[in-house]
């Protein structure tokens, strides 16, 4: 992004160096609030106004006509993507999944973000090497608004009461060795 940001902008290094920073400082802040949110309102709420709010934060980022509204909506999607990833996924598959099966549970939704992390940069560099920077953050934003908010609405849910305490016994019992 860094070159046809420069260009597009007429911008310094400085000021596009500000659009990772500022997505990673409020992607971060955004995590805790995002674990309250989670414990008061469910992972289906938080995850998908998360993910629809990163979403929205690149459809507008892409109409951004001055750098520092790009910083900005950038910035915004940072939170999005901060209240719809680890903490809540996390967080969700420590409910579903029994006590023994935690760690590989959690390593595995690591893993696919990491695994997101690794595909993602070489399709955004395509986007933009053939329809410039402004249709990779529109990728991204229908990425997001087609796809991750309807598996969220699908996907994004506690257990049962009844079946998290099984689930938790059964770790026990495993555990115990009973």
């Amino acid at each position: 992004f860094t070159v046809p940001l420069l260009e597009a902008f007429a911008a310094t290094n400085e000021q596009v160096a500000n659009i990772p920073s500022f997505f990673m400082l409020s992607m971060t802040l955004a995590m805790p609030v995002g674990g309250w949110l989670l414990e008061r309102i469910g992972p289906r709420l938080v995850m998908v106004s998360g993910a629809g709010l990163a979403g929205m934060g690149y459809l507008m980022g892409a109409l951004s006509q001055h750098i520092n509204d790009l910083v900005l909506w950038v910035a915004i999607s940072g939170i999005g993507v901060g209240l719809s990833t680890y903490v809540p996924a996390i967080a969700v598959v420590l409910r579903w999944v029994v006590l023994p099966r935690q760690g590989l549970a959690v390593g595995l939704v690591l893993a696919g973000g990491s695994l997101g992390a690794i595909i993602f940069p070489p399709f955004l560099t395509w986007v933009i090497e053939h329809y410039q920077w402004a249709r990779a953050m529109q990728s991204i934003s229908a990425l997001m608004l087609l796809l991750v908010v309807p598996v969220l609405l699908i996907l994004a849910r506690m257990p049962p009461c009844g079946q998290a305490l099984e689930s938790e016994e059964a770790g026990a019992v495993q555990q115990s060795g009973r």
